[in-house]
């Protein structure tokens, strides 16, 4: 039972390890994509919403403008519950929506327009990196000192174990 608990605990060290390196570097990213990028609240004027259903994803975006040039926007953020159907997102951004946004002149693509939220995208993605690399190392020292301490119950259960089945063969033996 001691032994299936260990693999279990070196399992989740693992998980930790990969998920939460994954997550870190995509905050840490992110974090270094919008850092120092000049950027302007401004406002998107919903055009046109498209959804697409993929296999195992679904995207919600829209075409728009802002300052008068068409740019696109991920409409995720905006919107925190997912559309099912074309329809269901029109209803949910009507054309003529007009959505608060942070605007990157000098970045391109869709990274150029991010909805507005108290705090803008380099700074949260700071903050965010920190909290995952905080949270997954905290969660490493909890996992790696409980998997310290299985080992040495196994140990202390293999010890006398082993111990007891010597000192009897000596018994029988002697």
């Amino acid at each position: 039972m001691v032994g299936f608990a260990i693999v279990l605990t070196g399992f989740a060290m693992f998980c930790i390890l990969l998920f939460g390196f994954v997550m870190f570097l995509n905050s840490w990213n992110r974090w270094h994509e919008y850092d120092g990028q000049p950027f302007h609240r401004s406002d998107f004027v919903v055009k046109n919403v498209y959804y697409q259903k993929q296999s195992k994803s679904r995207s919600f975006y829209a075409s728009g403008t802002v300052e008068g040039q068409r740019e696109w926007i991920s409409l995720q953020p905006y919107l925190h519950r997912m559309p099912r159907s074309q329809a269901e997102a029109e209803t949910s951004v009507p054309t003529g929506t007009s959505i608060q946004i942070y605007f990157f002149p000098n970045m391109k693509g869709r990274a150029r327009v991010q909805v507005y939220e108290d705090t803008p995208p380099a700074e949260s993605a700071h903050q965010m990196a920190m909290k995952t690399l905080n949270t997954s190392l905290l969660w490493l020292a909890i996992t790696g000192a409980a998997l310290f301490v299985l080992t040495r119950i196994r140990g202390w259960c293999v010890g006398e174990g082993s111990m007891g089945i010597q000192s009897r063969g000596a018994a029988v033996g002697g």
